[in-house]
């Protein structure tokens, strides 16, 4: 299991203030704790984090030398700044069901033969604490053209000790030839051929 390190954070501290410092911000919450825990992470040692984690992912926080098990339940990334801005955290208790997400991941991308539109990055459904998984696999080099995979057809389906809150019917993604595209870029080389036979045709009259 991952570590990170936090310190508690003054609230009378704005997060813009802390951000400038160097700091990515966020809470911890939980249903032992009586009030959310505000947190502050440096932000090197938070990019560190993301780049081997993500939503999902469970995770032993230090929070000056008193450690909390606990979930990523969400994470705001400033596309602009490009920068982290916000880790949201949930304490895990044993026994107690959570709600939480895998993400999907695509292996063998290389093996791809046709054109890949995937739909559904994330399957969101709840489990125990021990029970809980960061991510599921579809292995492309298995797919042929024209495949489509639901969310029924993932191993996290048939997991007795999961529920998942996706619809079991939901498109996860689909693979289809390129066909139509070649098609498209015959139909527009005839079109061309067409306009220049009729321009041709014209500067003869």
């Amino acid at each position: 299991m991952l570590t990170l390190k936090a310190d508690k954070r003054d609230l009378n501290t704005k997060a813009k203030a802390l951000r400038r410092e160097g700091y990515v911000v966020g809470n911890v919450f939980g249903k032992r704790l009586d009030t959310p825990i505000a947190i502050k992470i440096d932000s090197k040692e938070a990019s560190k984090f993301i780049r081997s984690s993500s939503k999902g992912t469970q995770v032993n926080l230090e929070i000056e030398n008193e450690a909390f098990d606990v979930l990523v339940k969400e994470i705001s990334f400033n596309p602009v700044k490009n920068q982290i801005e916000n880790i949201d955290f949930q304490e895990l208790v044993k026994g107690d069901v959570i709600a939480s997400t895998a993400q999907v991941v695509l292996i063998n991308h290389d093996k791809l033969q046709g054109h890949l539109n995937q739909l559904l990055f994330e399957i969101s459904y709840k489990a125990l604490p021990k029970d809980l998984i960061e991510s599921v696999e579809i292995d492309i080099a298995t797919l042929g053209n024209d495949a489509s995979i639901k969310v029924s057809d993932l191993s996290i389906a048939s997991n007795d000790k999961i529920s998942i809150s996706t619809a079991l019917d939901d498109l996860v993604l689909t693979i289809s030839e390129h066909v139509k595209e070649d098609a498209y870029e015959l139909a527009s080389d005839e079109k061309d051929a067409e306009k220049e036979a009729e321009k041709e045709i014209a500067a003869q009259e």
